[in-house]
């Protein structure tokens, strides 16, 4: 988790040198606090809950590499599919999507994702910890 976080943080700290550095005119600027902070609380809650799915999967898995395969496949449908899934939607649904996305309330769409990012890692590390037996640790 704080090795995603890290990377997150990096990459948002690039971006921001980026931008400074391509138009140095407009004076330093830098993500506006309230965004800054929210999209920290993101990275970390995505992070935890990919490490808690990545623990619920290595749970069932017998060697490493199928519990790197089992998350791979998942990673690809919640990443990859959703992303090509947007890009092959029919321009009407694609203009209407957007312009619902431009006239919702940030704050609200970003209380709804917080807490159904919440809810997924509570729900994922209560099943990694209902599925976990230390007892075949040991005798494996």
């Amino acid at each position: 988790v704080s090795y995603a976080l890290g990377i997150s943080i990096v990459g948002m700290l690039t971006a921001e040198a980026t931008v400074n550095i391509a138009n140095p005119w407009q004076g330093l600027r830098f993500y506006p606090f309230n965004f800054f902070i929210s999209a920290l609380l993101i990275s970390f809650l995505v992070a935890l809950l990919f490490s808690s799915l990545g623990v619920l999967v290595s749970l069932r898995a017998e060697p490493a590499r199928q519990a790197y395969q089992r998350l791979s496949v998942v990673m690809i449908v919640l990443w990859l599919l959703p992303t090509l899934g947007l890009q092959f939607l029919p321009e009407e649904w694609s203009a209407r999507l957007f312009s619902r996305l431009q006239g919702a309330n940030f704050q609200l769409v970003l209380i709804v994702i917080i807490g159904v990012l919440i809810v997924a890692t509570i729900a994922l590390i209560l099943a990694a910890l209902a599925r976990f037996q230390r007892a075949r640790l040991i005798l494996d």
